[in-house]
């Protein structure tokens, strides 16, 4: 019988230009070598012979640019040469390809992580879907798996779940990052590598989101219901279909304002009907945009006063004055009478043809976790015994996979990341403070008091917060949010 052993170890070996790789079980060890040498990947929208030419013409030699179904691949004879070359394209395009480190894009290359299962024929190593991950013998080297649980589980726990993003990041364990902010960061370079796209060069200061203040206080009766799974979701072509590559496309640019593919970040240019008109808009970002950027701020600060607004209302608008609003707030006042459609729009929206590489490699992982979530239910009693470490390796992905898809979101719309670009990140954006927006009106039509709300939660004055949430989802055709939390009496501010 053909025995497992677990891909522990990878190593670049840049003077013999090759990567040597360490497989391990309890007893055995095996070291492959296989030739290698770093490369980078650029759109295939770029044509190869103007790249060439380029790269020649600024005195860059030692390179090879093989044209793929998805991307450019350039080929350097070295990691050194390679970073000049990733330099150089970033200055004359403004984009800058990824250069990842040899062994993680050897590992992508070869679509391996570190502790996949492997046999070997021929001294060759295939690799085997192997359900039960037997790595304790790695993760507690000292003593036995099940011993280290008995005398510390939550040392040990911690230790598994390190183990864990190592191999979804295709890292060494002593790389993986503390935050599950850098931890997301690593998780886009492999997506974005994958799929040849570079990261923007230049960065645009001019992007912001609006808070809202949580009222100080203590609550009675408070439920918190978590938004962070619903995101994701709403990133992927069963929803918005998100994604530098699908937003703005020249194949599905919308005619009319009912296009089901326009999105939230969408301005439609309207003329007011009336004078001195205010109105609360369903984005607290372009109210707050409108109000840092328009006359009349102290109109707009009594007005909030005066009527106990959580947010500044947008105007004061006067009659025949045109002005450029959110899509779903022109459609609110068109539907109200308060305001005529005029022509002048700046309309964005997402491809129906083409699907996002972010919306492929969200639905990847999303399948993942449901797989290994299915397999840790089914198989509990018999896959798995107490102290096992199969047992927690599998949890620590399952964990480890839902935290970093959850954090996609808020990473992509942080400007301090390397993947932040303004049109993808006001999107994101858009789509959150619309849903937000839904979520508030249909909660208050329900007799449900909505303390605050921000990007994660929402705390909620009201019993029964399940059946609320699952309503919300039926009736909006939106992603059903989780039910954190409820409290007896909860502290807010």
């Amino acid at each position: 019988m053909a025995q497992h052993l677990y891909l522990t170890k990878v190593t670049h070996n840049a003077e013999k230009k090759e990567i040597l790789v360490e497989f391990r079980n309890k007893y055995n060890k095996i070291v492959n070598r296989f030739e290698f040498y770093p490369f980078l990947v650029l759109p295939k929208e770029l044509e190869k012979e103007q790249v060439q030419d380029l790269l020649l013409s600024i005195g860059l030699k030692g390179f090879q640019i093989e044209k793929k179904n998805k991307y450019l691949k350039i080929i350097a004879s070295s990691f050194s040469e390679l970073k000049k070359i990733s330099n150089s394209l970033a200055l004359h395009t403004g984009k800058k390809p990824l250069t990842l480190e040899a062994e993680r894009q050897f590992l992508i290359q070869k679509n391996w992580t570190y502790f996949d299962s492997f046999i070997f024929e021929k001294d060759m190593p295939q690799k085997e879907l192997e359900e039960k991950k037997d790595v304790g013998f790695l993760i507690t080297k000292e003593i036995p798996f099940n011993q280290a649980v008995e005398l510390d589980e939550t040392e040990t726990e911690s230790l598994v779940e390190k183990f864990s993003l190592s191999a979804l990041l295709r890292i060494p364990l002593e790389k993986v990052p503390a935050s599950l902010q850098a931890q997301t960061e690593m998780l886009l370079e492999n997506i974005f590598f994958s799929n040849g796209k570079g990261i923007l060069w230049a960065k645009d200061n001019s992007f912001y989101s609006a808070k809202e203040f949580a009222p100080y206080g203590v609550y009675d009766s408070v439920s918190t219901i978590d938004f962070s799974s619903a995101w994701p979701k709403l990133i992927t072509n069963n929803f918005f279909n998100l994604g530098i590559d699908t937003i703005n496309c020249s194949c599905c640019k919308p005619i009319k304002l009912n296009d089901t593919n326009l999105l939230p970040s969408a301005l439609i240019e309207v003329e007011f009907l009336e004078d001195a008109f205010y109105f609360e808009s369903t984005s607290i970002t372009f109210a707050l945009k409108y109000h840092k950027s328009n006359p009349f701020e102290n109109n707009r600060k009594e007005k909030k006063k005066e009527f106990f607004m959580k947010n500044y209302p947008v105007g004061p608008f006067f009659k025949n004055q045109k002005t450029l609003l959110p899509i779903n707030d022109a459609k609110k006042l068109l539907d109200e009478k308060k305001v005529k459609l005029a022509s002048n729009h700046t309309p964005n929206w997402f491809c129906k043809n083409k699907e996002s590489f972010l919306s492929k490699a969200i639905r990847k992982y999303t399948k993942q976790g449901f797989l290994l979530s299915s397999s840790f239910s089914t198989h509990q009693n018999t896959l798995f015994t107490k102290n096992d470490s199969s047992y927690y390796f599998t949890s620590a992905l399952f964990k480890s996979i839902n935290a970093l898809v959850q954090e996609l979101p808020f990473v992509l719309v942080n400007p301090l990341s390397s993947f932040f670009s303004p049109l993808l990140a006001n999107s994101i954006l858009s789509v959150q403070e619309a849903t937000l927006f839904k979520f508030r009106e249909f909660s208050e039509k329900k007799g449900y008091r909505i303390l605050y709300l921000n990007r994660k939660n929402a705390f909620i004055r009201g019993f029964s917060s399940l059946s609320l949430a699952k309503s919300f989802s039926k009736e909006t055709s939106l992603p059903q949010p989780k039910i954190h939390a409820f409290s007896s009496q909860t502290t807010l501010g």
